[in-house]
């Protein structure tokens, strides 16, 4: 059921943020979460905007109150379905850690910060900075950001890998244009991807491909896939003259 959100005031979002997150990750209807808004520490206003198949949006608002964060952050990363954070401004410290659960993080470029700045108070990230950073851009890079506490623009965090993009243009548009298109696929393949890459770097590498491999054979024979396969095979993308050349030609040794 979509939740209207002028039900609700905005100091009660962030105290039913858990709930929410359980019954967007439990509704069928509801393929992909987009987040959206200005993140300053722990005073971060999100909107989550649920893309459906049907191009149907349904959007809540959060404030700043105590929130169980840990049960919501940890939610985001396990369930099935893709969560895109849009970030329009300030990114730091608590919100930027929220944003590290999110599968794809787009950000717009403007004049504001993104990172995790809590040394130059004497502390350290303490809603999984520490933990996930290094399991996004590697541990050297994230042990360089964490010590020297520098938050950085938009165009650099998209170079150091703190963010995937960086776009001139309004970052809520493209995470709906992401959003519409994972929304066209099948939800199934959808969140196999997202369950394999996610636990990539703490799986075995034999665990990780056998699952890998259970995963494709059950795809195979999932109706969907069926379908899509037939309709590939019936506009002949295999035929010679759609086919991808490659150039040959002999090579000379000295």
């Amino acid at each position: 059921m979509p939740v209207d959100p002028s039900a609700r005031k905005p100091s009660e979002d962030w105290l039913g943020m858990p709930e929410f997150a359980a019954a967007f990750a439990a509704n069928p209807v509801l393929h992909t979460s987009v987040m959206s808004a200005p993140c300053v520490g722990v005073e971060c206003i999100a909107a989550f905007f649920a893309a459906a198949a049907g191009g149907m949006y349904d959007t809540l608002a959060f404030a700043d109150e105590t929130v169980d964060g840990p049960k919501t952050l940890a939610l985001c990363e396990s369930m099935p379905k893709p969560v895109i954070a849009a970030i329009s401004g300030t990114c730091l410290a608590a919100g930027f850690e929220f944003e590290l659960s999110c599968d794809l993080r787009i950000a717009e470029d403007g004049d504001y910060l993104i990172g995790l700045p809590e040394v130059n108070l004497g502390l350290l990230p303490g809603a999984g900075g520490t933990q996930k950073l290094p399991r996004t851009i590697g541990a050297a890079a994230a042990l360089m950001h964490i010590f020297m506490g520098d938050p950085v623009a938009p165009q650099e965090a998209a170079k150091l890998g703190l963010v995937n993009e960086t776009i001139s243009g309004k970052a809520l548009d493209r995470a709906l244009e992401i959003a519409r298109r994972l929304a066209s696929r099948p939800p199934e393949a959808v969140g196999y991807f997202k369950r394999l890459i996610r636990n990539a770097t703490e799986t075995p590498l034999a665990q990780g491909l056998a699952l890998e491999r259970n995963l494709f054979l059950r795809l195979c024979t999932s109706e969907p896939a069926l379908a899509r396969m037939r309709s590939h095979e019936g506009m002949k993308i295999t035929a010679p003259s759609r086919s991808i050349e490659v150039e040959t030609g002999s090579a000379s040794h000295d």
